[in-house]
């Protein structure tokens, strides 16, 4: 859903011409020709405005917007659901053993016969391992990932709302140091 629903792409709605010459240039995006609203922004990967724009994901190829932001909530929180279940089945896998101790139990793993490994017991706690190795690799990310935008999301900002934010501070910051050295030098000349 997230990767194939639009997500709130902004469409002209007269022909340019005749709004640009009633609105300020500065308002309206040339290359998609529309009237940008104060939370929309041009996605230079996709080549479109999108409403809310939150940032354009890689992994569903496509703008997080409006539209399809509640998608990629619940595509991030089942990713992060699915790598728990890996990490869990593939410790309870490594702490039990596929055969039944007592000797004289003639009882057989029921994944036997869709699992090879199962009767290669080293074969078994490699591929456990690399499992629960990859799991646990993506999980950090993930649940970094689900955080921050859960965050985000249940305060009502966007991802690049708060970037630019951080960057506007950054930028008044620098601004105050320039000025003050500035100032400082011009004391020394006095």
């Amino acid at each position: 859903m997230a990767s194939y629903k639009d997500p709130g792409i902004l469409r002209p709605a007269y022909p340019f011409m005749d709004v640009l010459s009633k609105i300020h240039p500065c308002e309206m995006c040339p290359d998609c020709e529309v009237i940008r609203t104060n939370r929309s922004k041009h996605c230079a990967i996709c080549n479109r405005c999108v409403e809310r724009f939150d940032h354009h994901c890689p992994w569903i190829n496509n703008c997080v917007g409006v539209h399809n932001h509640n998608s990629f909530l619940v595509f991030i929180s089942t990713l992060l659901i699915v790598l728990i279940l890996i990490i869990i089945s593939s410790i309870v896998m490594l702490s039990n053993e596929c055969f039944p101790r007592e000797q004289g139990a003639a009882q057989e793993c029921p994944l036997i016969e869709i699992c090879i490994g199962c009767k290669i017991l080293w074969l078994r706690y490699l591929l456990l391992l690399v499992t629960l190795c990859i799991s646990l690799f993506f999980g950090g990310p993930a649940t970094i990932l689900f955080y921050v935008h859960s965050k985000n999301y249940f305060s009502g900002k966007t991802t690049n709302e708060r970037f630019a934010r951080q960057a506007r501070t950054a930028s008044l910051i620098s601004e105050s140091e320039n000025f003050g050295s500035v100032s400082s030098f011009s004391n020394l000349d006095e």
